[in-house]
């Protein structure tokens, strides 16, 4: 079973994600107060879609989904509401975009584009295929 290079992309950008969030844990836990990301779960869904396990796909997807709609929140809100910064600075907050590119608009395009490209690899026939155990 031969797994597209786009797929194996897409299992390790979230597993970069999940690094990252590692990281952020270490960084900002201290004695006394425990810091935990989220995003951390990145990492089992990029081995679970390196897997090809069929919930790990599902998960993926719909975080995905959530990014695009948070990152499309905050591309959109500045533009609606500029004098009131606050709006968007707890969707922004919970965002957590793969692609650390914080505030401008040309960062909030990239990382729709990369949203979108990865969903659309993971919504794939051949993808789809693979993770359902059907000869692609």
């Amino acid at each position: 079973m031969s797994r597209p290079l786009s797929l194996i992309i897409v299992a390790g950008l979230f597993i970069l994600v999940g690094a990252e969030a590692a990281w952020q844990t270490i960084a900002k836990s201290s004695p006394g107060h425990l810091f935990i990301n989220p995003l951390l779960l990145s990492i089992f869904v990029g081995i679970g879609l390196f897997r090809l396990g069929r919930v790990w796909r599902y998960i993926a997807l719909t975080g995905i989904w959530f990014l695009i709609v948070m990152c499309a929140i905050n591309f959109v809100a500045p533009l609606m509401f500029p004098a009131n910064q606050d709006i968007y600075t707890l969707a922004a907050f919970w965002s957590a975009m793969p692609v650390l590119i914080n505030g401008t608009n040309w960062g909030f395009i990239l990382a729709l584009l990369l949203l979108g490209w990865m969903r659309w690899v993971l919504a794939r026939k051949d993808v789809y295929d693979l993770f359902t155990g059907r000869d692609a």
